[in-house]
């Protein structure tokens, strides 16, 4: 039996409950060892590995995603990009100490799968490879994803109206920060940014060269570094001890000292949204993970905030009674379980970016860049278990 085989055999095989404490192990190990049995337990198949071409730069890593890509040359693997109807711009999960930019792999080529065979359209994945903690401190994982962000809107000229930002975990914690520190940096100071006038904050942000992106998608995101609020009698394998590593080896600073992060003064934020955040946001949450509580909390500032204005972030809450991250650790939903679920999700993940490509293209009265001829219905506003905002 290959490696491959195996692998595929303990992920069908082994008991959701053993999992999750494996994981809860796993990620408070010392960091070397963590990543390793994590590397080695998402490494991507030898069909996936034909997907993938690594690419690296001087101030970030990463890799192209998409069909024959590991053949391409790095010219042709760049022009496959450029060329995209439709860009994912991905940022791993991984308590910022451990994963990979390739390690959800099956979720990633069944996005592009449906995308084509649904929508018809020619999509790609660019996985951000960020440095892990605690060698690589904040804030500079999210400076790495600044700078790939910018390569690929004013190195490869993808428009941002064909973007679509997604993170899992603490991978959704750079998406957001990489927007506000992008689009809305002095929200990060101490004194915050000027309420007074969002909608033409938008007109004119602050990275004149840049718009906001058409979507983003937050996956079980990490929205405060205060953990007081957190549901720790839900059983979750984020555990005090992970959130512990988190703030020490990423954050490096005491628990004193918490309030004085940006994200912390970001959490708080209750207007203003509008000035970074894309106009289409998917939020999915697990009911049983501890963090559930501050997720929904953020998800309802934001459409607050879009009501007040008459305008601004529409927001679409995806909900299933799983702990943290089961969208994209598919693992912890049970085996009976899971063709229904992820055809179910894949589906409304797909129709979500059509739409916001689609959305953000008329909205800024461009031609548009794809014709949508195959596109089914939005899945995600009729879901019994799911909310939109």
């Amino acid at each position: 039996m290959s490696i491959d085989a195996i692998r595929q055999f303990i992920k069908k095989s082994v008991p959701v409950p053993i999992i999750m404490n494996t994981l809860r192990l796993i990620l408070t190990m010392p960091a070397s060892s963590a990543r390793f049995l994590i590397k080695d337990l998402t490494k991507p198949t030898q069909l996936q590995s034909q997907w993938i071409k690594y690419i690296a730069k001087d101030h970030w890593k990463g890799a192209f995603i998409g069909p024959s890509l590991a053949s391409a040359t790095e010219s042709e693997a760049v022009a496959q990009v450029s060329q995209a109807d439709l860009v994912i711009f991905n940022i791993h999960g991984g308590a910022f100490r451990v994963g990979h930019c390739t390690m959800y792999m099956d979720a990633f080529i069944r996005w592009l799968q449906l995308l084509k065979t649904r929508h018809g359209l020619n999509a790609v994945i660019f996985s951000i490879e960020y440095g892990l903690a605690p060698e690589n401190k904040y804030p500079g994982p999210v400076m790495e994803c600044m700078a790939a962000f910018e390569y690929l809107t004013k190195t490869l000229q993808v428009p941002a109206c064909q973007i679509v930002l997604t993170g899992d975990s603490a991978g959704g914690t750079l998406c957001l920060e990489t927007l506000v520190r992008l689009f809305a940096p002095d929200l990060m100071d101490e004194d915050g940014g000027d309420a007074a006038d969002t909608a033409a904050a938008r007109c004119s942000s602050d990275h004149h060269d840049i718009d906001i992106p058409a979507g983003l998608v937050l996956v079980s995101p990490l929205v405060s570094p205060n953990t007081e609020a957190w549901l720790w009698q839900q059983n979750d394998f984020v555990s005090p001890r992970l959130a512990a590593c988190v703030q020490h080896e990423y954050f490096n600073v005491s628990t004193e000292s918490i309030a004085d992060l940006p994200l912390s003064r970001l959490s708080l934020l209750e207007s203003d949204f509008v000035r970074f955040l894309p106009q289409h946001l998917a939020v999915y949450v697990g009911n049983r993970e501890v963090m559930r509580d501050d997720i929904l909390t953020m998800a309802r500032r934001i459409t607050q905030d879009h009501l007040r204005h008459g305008r601004g972030v529409h927001v679409n809450i995806y909900s299933e009674d799983y702990a943290h991250d089961w969208y994209f650790i598919r693992e912890i939903v049970p085996v009976r379980q899971r063709a229904a679920i992820f055809d179910k999700h894949d589906a409304q993940f797909t129709d979500f970016c059509v739409h916001a490509l689609q959305q953000t293209v008329k909205a800024n009265k461009a031609v548009p860049v794809v014709q949508i001829g195959k596109q089914q219905p939005m899945t995600s506003m009729i879901a019994t278990r799911d909310t939109v905002i």
